[in-house]
Parts: structure tokens; C-alpha cells; sequence
């Protein structure tokens, strides 16, 4: 039921569904330097060509088959329809608090922290490598490819510079070449736990959710850290609900991080109990409001049949991240299925200022409204023809 009325009231762009791979989730897109071809993944977590980091003794749960379709979208006059791939929902990934997404003020205090560090200690590989990974992060190429470089001329151990190769291939999202160096640095050194998060990141970035939970059950022998936000988040969204309800419920009982709770209601979600998520992302938004909180609880609304409510979430999803394009898209859908097209339209032109993408939304909203004989058939029309061509 859930993926039927989601389809039909939002069907949001590729970028929201939790089935694409195609960006990564913790480290930006660099554009592609090279023709890179992404390994197909199958359906128990292997990497077709590509060996995987195996588990070194606590095996996380069997992979669980998934299935996909590909849904058209409904045709409208003059448009060839595009392909979709099935998906539960638009609210399982933290995208929007990624660096990129931060202030400017923000980011630029990051950075001169890192640099005055290196200042402190110009020799440093870690502090180096750290400002790297930074600028890969904010998106800034020029600069990572600048400390890149300087780090291939420090005299340093191989594997140091392997380790700073495959976070700039990430960053570009060839994640082939990162995969490849990681593997390379874990057989000569199996317990480089830095190598180790950046490879379950590399899994993560491709929903490989079995591959990045095996590694997080091994660092969990390898280091006294505590790992249960992640283990938490990957087996809820490998749908091994009650392996991850003992990380998810420890955490959650802390009331320090509202990400737990996220993930109690996604549970909840996608289990069809509605009131509980419900609860959930409420508890969550008490321990901190969080762009991904509201997203969540304005589904849950439109799940629930409570536009109004719906709207004023995806509102409050804008103040904390005004690029967030799925919040923005939702409440254009929340908008237009509650009548208001005349709102619907304002936001369904914001969302096409932060991404082309979402013409396939004003694409369905335009043929229901052709459908409809609807008088604001020549100002959606209009939109669409600027969001592909500006």
C-alpha cells in the first residue's frame, strides 16, 4: 500500500528513491574525470568482478533478496515518459546534512580550522589527508586535486597515499578505483580502520547495506568505539528490523542524536504502522529538529491523509535546509494534491532552481491537470518548458 500511494501521489525524482546508487551519501560527486563503468551489484551484497571485504567473524544477517520494477510515468502530450525504479520512500537518507549542504560561514571554519592545524604541523600525512577529504566534501576539485597532488610528493608510506587516492576517486565517484585501493590497503594492513569506514561508505554510497553492515560488525571487534548509529541505520535499511532494534532502541534511550529515533520510525514506516513512526519522528524532532525529522513526519502526515499537517513539515524542512529538493518537491505535491495549485506551482519553480530533475514532477502534475480541463494548464506548461530549458 505504501509504495502504491507514494508512487501515485509523489513519484519524486530518482535522486529521492533509496534504490538509486548513482551519488554518493557521505562524500559529493566530483564531475567524472574519466568513462568509468560502476559494477553491477546482485542481490546477496557482491560486487560482480570485484572481490568484497569479507566479515572477520561476526556474520551480520543474510542478505535479503530485493526486487525491482520500473514503472512508467503516465505519458503527457508532447513528452516521452521516463523510466522510474520502484521505491518505499523518500525519507531514508540523511542527504541533506552532508558537508555540502552547510553555510558557507560554516564550511570556510572547517577548512581554516584544518589549515591552521597544518600549519602547526606541515609534515603531518593525517592532518593532510584530512584537509583532502574537506575539500572533497565541499565540493571544491581544484583544491582537492591540489593537496592530492601534494601529498604524492610527501615521503610517506604507500598505503597513505592509496588511502588519499581512493577518497579523491570517491569524491568523483569512481567508486571502482576507491574500492580497488582500499582492498590494496586492507591485505597488507586488514585492521586499517580508516580504510575500513571508507569502504563501508563506498558500500553504503551503492545501497550494498550487507557489505557495510559486515564491516561495522568487524570494527566492533577491532575498536572500542561505539558503532550503533551505523549498525543501527544499515540493518533498518537492509529490512532486518528486529537485528537493528537493539541498536536503534540503545541509542534512542540516550536522547543525545535524533537519528535513532529516525530510524525506530522508518521501521515503524515501512511496516505499515504509521502511528508509531509517527511517535518516533516526533521524538526525534525533541532531541534536535533535523531536515530529515520533518521530511519524515511530513510523509507520515501524507500517510495519515493530513495535508495541512504535511505542508507545514516540508516548511520547516525548508528553513533548516533550503536545498533540500525533496522537501521542496513534497510540498509542491502536498500543494497540488490539496487543491492549491497556484502555491503547488511556486514550489514546484523552486525545486526546478535547485535541480532540472524535477520537471518529471511538473510532467505528472500537467497531465493531471490536462486530465482535469484545468485553466492553469498553460501556466504549468509554461514552468516545464523553462525548468528544461534554463
Amino acid at each position: 500500500m505504501i509504495r502504491f500511494i507514494l508512487n501515485f501521489l509523489f513519484l519524486i525524482c530518482p535522486i529521492l528513491s533509496h534504490a538509486q546508487s548513482s551519488t554518493p551519501i557521505s562524500v559529493p560527486s566530483f564531475p567524472s574525470l574519466n568513462n568509468v563503468t560502476t559494477p553491477t551489484s546482485t542481490n546477496t551484497g557482491t560486487t560482480t568482478g570485484v572481490p568484497t571485504y569479507p566479515p572477520l567473524a561476526i556474520d551480520p544477517p543474510a542478505a535479503k533478496p530485493t526486487v525491482t520494477t520500473d514503472p512508467v510515468a503516465p505519458p503527457v502530450p508532447g513528452v516521452t515518459a521516463p523510466k522510474y525504479i520502484e521505491y518505499q520512500s523518500f525519507c531514508r537518507m540523511h542527504e541533506y546534512e552532508q558537508v555540502q549542504y552547510l553555510s558557507d560561514t560554516l564550511k570556510e571554519k572547517r577548512l581554516q580550522l584544518l589549515q591552521d592545524k597544518l600549519k602547526a604541523e606541515p609534515e603531518s600525512i593525517k592532518i593532510k589527508t584530512r584537509l583532502l577529504k574537506e575539500y572533497v566534501d565541499q565540493k571544491k576539485t581544484k583544491e582537492a586535486e591540489e593537496t592530492l597532488r601534494q601529498i604524492r610528493a610527501m615521503k610517506v608510506a604507500t598505503t597513505d597515499i592509496q588511502y588519499a587516492e581512493s577518497i579523491f576517486s570517491f569524491g568523483k565517484s569512481d567508486k571502482k578505483a576507491a574500492r580497488d585501493l582500499l582492498l590494496k590497503i586492507l591485505q597488507d594492513q586488514p585492521k586499517n580502520v580508516e580504510a575500513l569506514k571508507l569502504l563501508a561508505e563506498v558500500h553504503k554510497s551503492e545501497a550494498n547495506y550487507y557489505e557495510y553492515t559486515a564491516i561495522y560488525y568487524d570494527l566492533l571487534k577491532l575498536t572500542r568505539e561505539n558503532y550503533d548509529e551505523q549498525l543501527c541505520e544499515s540493518l533498518t535499511l537492509d529490512s532486518h528490523y528486529t537485528e537493528a532494534e537493539k541498536f536503534c532502541v540503545k541509542g534512542s534511550l540516550e536522547k543525545k542524536n535524533p537519528n535513532f529515533s529516525i530510524y525506530l520510525g522508518i521501521a515503524a514506516r515501512e511496516k505499515d504502522n504509521y502511528k508509531e513512526a509517527q511517535t518516533q519522528f516526533a521524538n526525534s524532532l525533541k532531541i534536535k529538529e533535523t531536515e530529515m525529522g520533518h521530511v519524515c513526519s511530513g510523509e507520515i502526515s501524507i500517510l495519515l491523509k493530513n495535508n495541512t499537517a504535511a505542508q507545514e513539515s516540508f516548511k520547516k524542512a525548508l528553513e533548516i535546509s533550503s536545498k533540500s529538493l525533496r522537501a521542496q518537491v513534497a510540498l509542491a505535491w502536498a500543494y497540488f494534491n490539496d487543491k492549491n495549485r497556484d502555491k503547488a506551482l511556486v514550489a514546484f519553480t523552486n525545486a526546478c532552481a535547485l535541480s532540472k530533475k524535477s520537471v518529471t514532477d511538473l510532467r505528472l502534475a500537467l497531465k493531471t491537470l490536462i486530465q482535469e480541463k484545468s485553466d492553469m494548464i498553460r501556466a504549468y506548461s509554461a514552468q516545464t518548458e523553462r525548468c528544461l530549458n534554463n
